[in-house]
């Protein structure tokens, strides 16, 4: 690309601009052609990775973050459904 870059600036016409302009931009697109693959292999492995992250829970940075734990059969569905209804202290309006 410098080539033409350097070529244009001794273009003596309209004419020749052009044309130089269009040859630079045919290699361009020689180029991305002859990287289509690698770059649709690129992709593929990119979503390859991203699947399992879709399944992970979501985490808000704006919400305050809550964990419940304990043995089974001790409550703990809700618990966590009562700290889902309940309000943080620093929400609340004070009076």
């Amino acid at each position: 690309m410098q080539d033409y870059v350097r070529l244009l600036k001794y273009g003596d016409s309209l004419y020749r601009c052009k044309q130089l302009k269009r040859a630079a931009l045919g290699r361009m697109c020689t180029l991305m052609k002859r990287q289509g693959p690698s770059l649709a292999y690129l992709e593929q492995a990119r979503l390859m990775l991203l699947l399992p992250l879709l399944h992970l829970a979501h985490v808000h940075a704006h919400e305050a973050p809550g964990a419940v734990a304990g043995l089974p059969g001790a409550g703990a569905p809700a618990a966590a459904a009562a700290a889902v209804m309940a309000v943080p202290s620093c929400l609340c309006a004070r009076s």
